[in-house]
């Protein structure tokens, strides 16, 4: 995996800064302490982007015949001809465009059936995390999932002797996310706050190399996170490590440079570091780990394929 930063400054040839139409200025009687709500809006005198067909990217390629589909490759372009039905539909769009005085629309992305390796475009919402306080503790941390042999009953000595270590990490994740079951991303830099929130480990913290910042050498420190509840939205088919399509993580870990340093004039993005942590079955325990993998029946046994768990 690979993330990219790119910035631009307030003052941009893009974007321009406007008070949103609805904002809570009617509600504060302070002027100097009202909460106005911004948005940028981007400026007229900016052409939208050609886009690819199939992929979404830069499309510098256009359908010689219809002059309606753009593509940022060959490939893309003889993918979508030979099995995104832009063979047949191509003659079609064809003429549309002619009987629009050759004004079409490039920059809308395709009808073409491989459209579908584009990810939905979803509004993510900004909160404050809520975190319930529990008035007790939990007993599900004292009290440790017991592997049981399959098959075979143990007495209450081989049951002590039995118990796995917890991984503490993971039942920290599994605690806070209880709160906010559909919280896609956790952001760390509040600037309401004098220190960044510490990331959410799905399992033991390993010793992992974050290189400092490439262009001007400063240490990177963490900024975001991203929660397995996004792969719910991404709704990707695949569901195993040998397809193609099959994408998996327990968290996404982003560190980014703290100073936000100014790119080079030719340069749009800058590479930052991402880190990949998974779900293991070591350290966490065969129920917490076969419950976040959705194995557990209702009377609580696991599939054949995995050992049984005494709850």
């Amino acid at each position: 995996m690979k993330v990219f930063r790119s910035q631009i400054t307030e003052e941009n040839d893009y974007y321009y800064e406007t008070q949103a139409e609805t904002s809570r200025m009617s509600d504060v009687d302070d002027v100097e302490n009202k909460d106005v709500d911004i948005v940028w809006k981007l400026k007229q005198t900016v052409k939208k982007p050609l886009l690819c067909s199939i992929c979404g990217l830069s499309g510098n390629f256009m359908c010689s015949q219809c002059k309606n589909k753009r593509y940022c490759s060959k490939e893309h372009q003889l993918l979508d001809w030979s099995y995104g039905g832009h063979k047949f539909d191509c003659h079609s769009e064809h003429s549309s465009a002619q009987s629009n005085s050759g004004k079409v629309d490039v920059v809308n992305i395709g009808n073409s059936k491989f459209t579908n390796y584009l990810f939905k475009e979803m509004e993510i919402i900004s909160e404050v995390e809520e975190i319930e306080i529990k008035a007790k503790p939990d007993p599900i941390d004292d009290k440790l999932p017991v592997l049981v042999q399959k098959g075979n009953e143990i007495d209450e000595e081989a049951e002590e002797d039995s118990k796995v270590e917890v991984d503490r990490p993971f039942l920290d994740f599994q605690e806070t996310i209880r709160h906010n079951p559909d919280q896609v991303i956790r952001y760390a830099r509040n600037p309401d706050y004098d220190q960044n929130a510490e990331p959410l480990f799905v399992s033991d913290k390993s010793d992992f190399d974050v290189p400092n910042c490439q262009l001007c050498g400063s240490k990177r420190e963490f900024e975001l996170q991203i929660m397995p509840q996004m792969l719910n939205y991404l709704q990707r088919p695949g569901n195993n490590n040998n397809d193609l399509e099959y994408i998996d993580w327990g968290t996404l870990l982003i560190y980014t440079c703290p100073n936000n340093c100014e790119l080079p004039p030719d340069q749009n993005y800058t590479p930052e570091v991402i880190i990949r942590q998974n779900f293991t079955s070591d350290g966490i325990g065969g129920r917490y780990y076969k419950a976040s993998m959705g194995l557990y029946t209702e009377e609580g046994v696991i599939d054949d394929a995995f050992d049984q768990i005494q709850i």
